[in-house]
């Protein structure tokens, strides 16, 4: 679940790195895979975090 601009500040990191167009690619994927929670009648969502990614500091 990620805004646009996240997603792709998350893939120009991967290694090997992505071309462009592939970056924008995944990142209209998951847009799209998305759209199910935002509809008139929303799929229910539930997640489950773990208590350690909970306490990690979070990076600048």
């Amino acid at each position: 679940m990620h805004t646009p601009e996240h997603a792709r500040s998350l893939f120009r990191e991967v290694v090997p790195t992505l071309r462009p167009h592939e970056i924008e690619y995944r990142i209209s994927h998951r847009i799209k895979r998305q759209a199910v929670l935002h509809r008139e009648q929303p799929l229910t969502y539930t997640a489950i975090i773990h208590e350690a990614a909970l306490r990690r500091p979070a990076s600048t």
